[in-house]
């Protein structure tokens, strides 16, 4: 089971020696992305289809935007631009308990000097010690199973002295430090699997939290709340509502810090997985109002941001609105309203960010076009100017995406070399009119384009004397990388490069113009050349092309003459 707890200065022990097994024993290489910022301004576009299979936007968790309670949806595209900004992060859990090896120790097991019988500073002296030969020794272990067989000697001598310290009579400081090291020690049997539950540390924490130290027993009050956080999220606690209510006493203690802050997207992130969203709301909401007049402030409104969302339900205003449903449009606009009109900052810019394309996606162009407008508006004073200019880039570039829709779409530029009767020559657009066209944006570079590639194709050959055209405007910078997959790989259907030869191909005027930051970038225009639908892939490509042709329904009406010579 994934553990979560809060982190203290002396833990640094536990976090490095996760990092160690994990060094050792490998996540796995993935190779280098064939496509990066660093080979174009433009990114590859998230699989459509597979982003439109999700029954949300995102995925319930509440420690970011892209993955909070109720968080925004994924984004289609990124890159450097569009950047603005994310919440702070809630530190990474260490991992699930390992078994005992199966195999023999690599290693053989180390020497650990006694506990020396005092006095306080002495053993203090001697904890110290014993951490940094435990650090020492973990230093190359070859498996998981290795790094196990030379930490775990060490572990009964770190708890025994720590409980040496807890036992004598000693200033609270040492007491503290005594306290620490005990449940460093059996944070380290748990995560090693030395021992096969966290029985002992629940029973010492709750010890703890009646201490007569406020400090020692603050510690304890946060373990204990973080283990209510462990058993709701894994389905044992009776009452998971009571985390919220378990909130008050915490907050009110004159020892409260922002580990509060790191716990309470825990919580929510616990209750919105059982579907608790009301009570993930108010987990955020509390704690972020709580710790607004403090040094933490920061963070709390990034608390207070994520309860917004949560509390009006944003995800599922736009699932409503997919699912076609009454009243839908003046929800979701109402949601955007409240969320707004608090006090929006990087959390709310990267929700934003991250719905935009998902609206676009799902063909809610208002929807997006409200939001686009509302949030530049609330954004454009922002007293954050580095955010406001990254959201308002951001922001302007979707705003040319959906201002497409109905408008008429222009194409100019040279047909590509490859194209056996109009290589060379100017490209003639209107030759396309009384058509449906499919107008691509792809690269050589760019894997996801070539993939879509045989959708296209297939739609291309079974509609085409139907009416049914397509056009592909490449976005190579390098034309000799075109020249060479087109000479590989042609395509039967003209394919456009920058009309400005001077220019570079990422910053074609037309890829400007629409607002493009991720390829393929495919488009459905009607017979009059206005854009019908954005990011037309995938299956997607055949039905819809099929329901402009009026196939699966009454036959579309070609237009009159005299709009053809408009």
């Amino acid at each position: 089971m994934t553990r979560f707890y809060p982190i203290y200065p002396t833990f640094a022990l536990l976090i490095a020696l996760a990092a160690v097994v994990v060094a050792t024993t490998g996540c796995g290489n993935s190779d280098s992305a064939e496509v990066s910022s660093a080979t174009s301004q433009f990114s590859v576009a998230e699989d459509t289809a597979s982003a439109e299979a999700s029954s949300s936007p995102a995925s319930d968790s509440a420690s970011s935007p892209a993955s909070g309670a109720s968080s925004a949806p994924k984004a289609v595209t990124s890159s450097p631009a569009a950047s603005v900004g994310g919440a702070a992060e809630t530190p990474a859990a260490p991992a699930s308990p390992v078994k005992p090896p199966s195999q023999p120790p690599t290693s053989a097991a180390p020497e650990v000097a006694a506990i020396p019988a005092g006095p306080p500073e002495k053993i203090k002296e001697y904890i110290e010690n014993l951490i940094s030969e435990m650090q020492r020794s973990v230093q190359g272990a070859q498996s998981e199973a290795d790094a196990r067989q030379r930490i775990s000697p060490f572990v009964p001598s770190l708890i025994g002295a720590a409980e040496k310290l807890l036992a004598a009579d000693v200033p609270d400081e040492l007491r503290y430090f005594g306290a620490e090291t005990k449940m460093q020690g059996f944070q380290i049997q748990t995560q090693l699997g030395i021992v096969e539950d966290d029985t002992a540390m629940r029973a010492f924490a709750a010890t703890l939290a009646d201490d007569k130290s406020p400090k020692i027993a603050w510690m304890g009050k946060l373990m204990s709340y973080r283990f209510a956080i462990e058993d709701t999220a894994a389905g044992k606690s009776a009452d998971p509502a009571a985390l919220v209510a378990a909130l008050d006493p915490l907050l009110a203690s004159e020892e409260r810090d922002d580990t509060i802050i790191m716990l309470s997207r825990q919580a929510a992130s616990a209750l919105n997985g059982l579907g608790l969203s009301k009570e993930a709301g108010q987990v955020m909401l509390k704690v972020g109002e709580a710790f607004q007049e403090t040094d933490f402030a920061d963070q709390a409104n990034e608390l207070l941001e994520h309860a917004q969302f949560i509390q009006t339900d944003f995800n599922g205003k736009i699932e409503n609105l997919i699912a076609g449903e009454e009243g839908s449009l003046d929800a979701f606009k109402a949601a955007v309203q409240q969320i707004l009109s608090g006090k929006p900052g990087r959390t709310t810019a990267q929700y934003i960010s991250q719905s935009l394309p998902y609206l676009e996606q799902t063909d809610q162009y208002e929807a997006a076009k409200h939001l686009i407008d509302q949030a530049t508006a609330a954004f454009a004073d922002h007293a954050d100017k580095e955010l406001a200019a990254g959201l308002g880039a951001s922001l302007e570039r979707a705003g040319k995406r959906v201002g497409l829709i109905g408008e008429k779409f222009d194409i100019q530029g040279t047909v590509h070399k490859s194209n056996k009767e109009f290589g060379g020559q100017k490209f003639d657009w209107d030759s396309y009119r009384g058509k449906f066209v499919l107008v691509d944006f792809w690269a050589s570079w760019c894997g996801p384009c070539r993939e879509e590639f045989p959708n296209i194709k297939a739609s291309y050959e079974k509609y085409r004397e139907m009416g049914f055209e397509v056009v592909g405007v490449n976005m190579d910078q390098n034309i000799e990388e075109a020249d060479q997959y087109l000479a590989a790989e042609p395509l039967p259907w003209q394919t456009v490069m920058c009309a400005d030869p001077t220019a570079e191909s990422y910053v074609n005027p037309m890829a400007e113009n629409a607002g493009v930051e991720g390829i393929p970038f495919v488009i459905l225009l009607d017979r009059e050349g206005k854009v019908m639908m954005l990011h037309v892939r995938g299956p997607k490509i055949e039905e819809k092309v099929r329901e402009a042709l009026g196939l699966d329904s009454e036959p579309a009406e070609a237009p009159e003459e005299e709009e053809k010579e408009s």
